[in-house]
């Protein structure tokens, strides 16, 4: 099928459902199932990573909150713990899994003084879902230890005192994300045109913690015992994204069988292009690797102010540094939602064609003819 006529039927297919339509309203539903709070475990386990990983030299490389937790650290246990500690963290830091199956691994133990990994509990609940236990744990595995070294931490590093401490950090980040996560999520249903009786999540609620002395930039969205987390580690500033949440709203498409075989053929055709670059590397998965590409774009679009003049170029920059680390489907993805955007189509209806439409963009001696086509990331208040 050419390019203009897959543009006619598009246009057919939006003048045909046009005005048929109400209007999404507001989704209390899903906002009621938001909680944001903090995670003394999870402190504890990346105050640990602080001072067993990062020596003075580093300093410049710290964000303000945690130069403070190293220095409180630093200055106030003995040489031979602090020297006991590197030793024991020193074989996990070449593995780049170890922070995020960390991060798992205080999701799932109990909270201090005694942290003790909840495993029973899982393995119950895993069971009760007809999960797969033994798949599960592995995320553990090699991690057995941490939870008698943390206790040990927690008690020896005064850390409920360091905690409190630095409660006024997390107490802003935590009023900043509660400003933020409303909004973003209406952004993200509305451009989705998704209604609330088609919104069907996995999970009883979302957990939002700030983990402000954690790998920086991470963001990391497992779900445990039927809790979506969303784990933060901003760079600089405290921000959000709703980047996890719409890896569920868009998972009835991208991870539907009806459309995995066109999903793999689009993926092939960029394989080549992709195979050493990181995304090929982490997301080797072709559904995983279109499906985070597509968050990606979206997450661009949900969370930019089109009301400057500039947003677009500036989407587009993003789109282009996202290409360079392999994630080379966003920019055909943003021109894909320029026709979406003016329909009535909800995003799963549009779905089949946007795959078409990606699929020409990918298209060897087309990509000219898309040429300067974007979307403008209209959402209809």
């Amino acid at each position: 099928m050419t390019p203009k006529k897959l543009n006619i039927i598009l246009t057919a297919i939006i003048l045909l459902i046009a005005g048929l339509k109400a209007e999404t309203g507001e989704t209390t539903s899903i906002k009621e199932k938001i909680i944001i709070r903090n995670d003394q475990t999870l402190f504890t386990a990346f105050a640990y990573v602080t001072i067993g990983s990062f020596k003075a030299v580093d300093r410049d490389r710290m964000p303000p909150l945690k130069e403070f937790v190293w220095k409180r650290l630093d200055s106030g246990l003995s040489p031979g713990y602090k020297q006991k500690i590197r030793q024991d963290i020193a074989p996990y830091l070449t593995d780049r899994m170890f922070e995020y199956n960390l991060t798992m691994l205080a999701l799932n133990c109990s909270q201090p003084p005694r942290i003790r990994f909840l495993k029973e509990e899982l393995e119950a609940h895993i069971l009760s879902r007809g999960g797969d236990v033994e798949k599960a744990m592995k995320t553990f595995k090699g991690l057995e230890k941490f939870p008698a070294l943390l206790t040990e931490f927690y008690e020896k590093a005064g850390i409920a005192q360091l905690y409190e401490d630095c409660r006024p950090w997390y107490d802003e980040a935590i009023a900043r994300y509660k400003k933020k996560t409303s909004r973003l999520i209406d952004r993200a249903l509305k451009y989705l045109k998704i209604p609330p009786e088609e919104i069907s999540l996995p999970y009883d609620k979302i957990v939002i913690i700030p983990n402000l002395i954690g790998p920086r930039g991470s963001a990391m969205g497992p779900v445990w015992k039927g809790v979506k987390y969303d784990v933060l580690s901003p760079w600089d500033s405290v921000s959000w994204s709703p980047h996890e949440f719409i890896h569920d709203l868009v998972a009835p498409v991208t991870k539907s069988v009806k459309y995995k075989a066109e999903i793999l053929r689009l993926v092939e055709k960029v394989k080549a292009r992709i195979k050493d670059s990181a995304a090929g590397q982490y997301y080797q998965d072709p559904i995983d690797f279109f499906d985070e590409c597509l968050v990606r774009t979206l997450d661009h679009i949900v969370t930019s102010d089109w009301s400057k003049s500039w947003e677009r170029e500036r989407v587009k920059e993003a789109l282009a540094a996202q290409a360079s680390r392999g994630f080379v489907l966003c920019r055909p993805m943003l021109e894909s939602l320029a026709l979406y955007e003016n329909s009535a189509l909800t995003f799963y209806e549009y779905f089949p064609y946007f795959l078409e439409s990606v699929g020409q963009r990918l298209e060897p001696g087309l990509r000219d003819k898309w040429a300067g086509e974007s979307c403008s990331g209209q959402i209809k208040e």
